[in-house]
């Protein structure tokens, strides 16, 4: 396992090496390779209509190259397909409503894991509690990922939510996000005890 993603990580760097030199057609086979399967994930994760997916994975891929050639992005620690699908999740979240801060409910413990901002995603550095959140979330499934952001993040009403996630009750809907919302708690509880 550690060697595939060894390889892929040598891979990965090797490209990135080849975009900084200035090799379009690099960037042109990973726009070519990622870019049906972003599409189909997008449409299917996230509901985003095919256009709308598709302008989203052209500028994920343009933010990658910017991020290559201003040298924020100087090393890859993930496959290219990771960082550019974390790019355009990103963008479509930024889609899905109006930015808002991510607070977790008064059962969360106190103090942390309270908020994510615009620097979410490789532009800025992550403050210590972004960072905790981040790494959090992104262990979760992706559909608990999208619960919990458009709740806390964006502040979709319940039905918003079952309507986008295709719940069949906003009772249903309101459960999963008490079940993702338990799982990030128990994981962010567990986290913080390891860290003392």
């Amino acid at each position: 396992m550690n060697s595939e993603n060894d390889k892929q990580l040598e891979q990965a760097n090797a490209a990135l090496q080849s975009i900084r030199e200035g090799d379009e057609s690099v960037l042109k086979e990973i726009y070519r390779k990622h870019r049906e399967e972003f599409l189909s994930w997008a449409t299917g994760t996230y509901h985003a209509r095919r256009e709308d997916a598709a302008d989203i994975f052209q500028d994920a891929v343009i933010i990658f190259h910017k991020n290559i050639v201003s040298g924020k992005l100087s090393e890859m620690n993930s496959s290219l397909k990771t960082y550019i699908f974390a790019i355009g999740r990103h963008l479509l979240w930024k889609r899905l409503g109006k930015k808002r801060k991510i607070v977790l409910e008064e059962e969360a413990p106190q103090g942390w894991a309270d908020q994510l901002d615009d620097s979410l995603h490789y532009n800025e550095e992550l403050t210590h509690r972004q960072q905790f959140v981040q790494d959090i979330l992104r262990e979760l499934t992706d559909a608990c990922q999208q619960i919990l952001t458009l709740f806390y993040y964006y502040r979709f009403s319940m039905e918003s939510i079952r309507e986008r996630m295709g719940f069949s009750s906003e009772e249903g809907a309101r459960t999963a996000k008490h079940r993702c919302l338990k799982k990030f708690i128990t994981m962010a509880r567990e986290r913080k005890q390891g860290l003392y």
